[in-house]
């Protein structure tokens, strides 16, 4: 192969999560998703400030049998 043929993927953008609040623009946001197998929906929680708070939502979530995430924003 040659450098032509090679071609990098694309960078991925930084995903911003914007409040309400314009004071907490830039702070570090959890996000905790989980799967609702009855209604095959996704379901947010959040925002959450503390990264404590939003890995013991996760863990509730948990064991009530959802499949649950956190996903990070303005990291």
């Amino acid at each position: 192969m040659t450098k032509e043929n090679i071609s990098r993927p694309p960078k991925r953008k930084r995903k911003r999560y914007i409040p309400d609040g314009p004071n907490r623009v830039y702070e570090k946001i959890y996000l905790v998703f989980y799967y609702n197998i009855q209604k095959h929906t996704i379901i947010r929680d959040g925002p959450f400030v503390s990264k404590a708070k939003a890995y013991k939502k996760m863990q509730e979530r948990t064991l009530e049998g959802y499949c649950a995430w956190i996903v990070t924003y303005n990291d």
